[in-house]
């Protein structure tokens, strides 16, 4: 579980360090169709695509990031729920109990 700690803060660091480097050397627009300039329609398809694409990719990195975060907790839940299903499987019922059990008595 310590070593999961670590990996937290590494992969924070290359998501930091790939932002920052990216920032550095500068990026390009999106370069998307370009449609006749006079019609409202062909314009209002060219925002909302450039805004789809770009909600996608801000999404994504946002689901990264949380599963990151979170991976630490849900590995400790199923760690824990791994141990009481072995506890519960472990348990000896007598045949009174295995009865009283399976009719609801």
């Amino acid at each position: 579980m310590v070593g999961m700690k670590y990996r937290k803060y590494l992969y924070l660091a290359v998501a930091t360090v790939l932002v920052a480097l990216s920032l550095y050397v500068g990026f390009k627009p999106i370069g998307f169709k370009s449609f006749e300039s006079g019609e409202l329609r062909t314009l209002v398809i060219t925002l909302l695509s450039m805004l789809l694409f770009v909600s996608l990719i801000i999404e994504r990195a946002l689901d990264i990031f949380l599963t990151i975060f979170r991976a630490e907790d849900s590995e400790k839940l199923n760690y824990d729920i791994r141990l009481l299903k072995k506890k519960i499987s472990s348990v000896k019922y007598t045949d009174d109990e295995k009865k009283n059990f399976h009719h609801g008595s």
